[in-house]
């Protein structure tokens, strides 16, 4: 067998290996990316309402918060201690 078959055998075998791993990092990416826009919408809500806190959508946001916010993660733990602090 020459190189070129061997080089074709190759780019059979690893090609959709690639591909796959490219696509899911793409993938991991655009989710990141949304759930810093999830996060970030929550922030300008809850700024823009924050005079009425009686508002619907004051108090969707505060709601959201728990399920956008990792509680694993150090530094949203400090955004999960004052929305229970502000609840209580």
């Amino acid at each position: 067998m020459a190189i070129a078959d061997w080089l074709m055998i190759i780019a059979v075998l690893v090609g959709p290996i690639i591909a796959v791993q490219l696509t899911r990092y793409r993938d991991n990416l655009k989710e990141r990316k949304e759930r810093k826009e999830r996060k970030l919408a929550i922030f300008k809500v809850l700024m823009a309402t924050r005079a009425y806190n009686v508002s619907w959508t004051h108090v969707e946001a505060l709601n959201r918060i728990d399920l956008e916010f990792d509680h694993n993660n150090r530094k949203e733990k400090a955004v999960i201690a004052a929305w229970k602090e502000y609840i209580e």
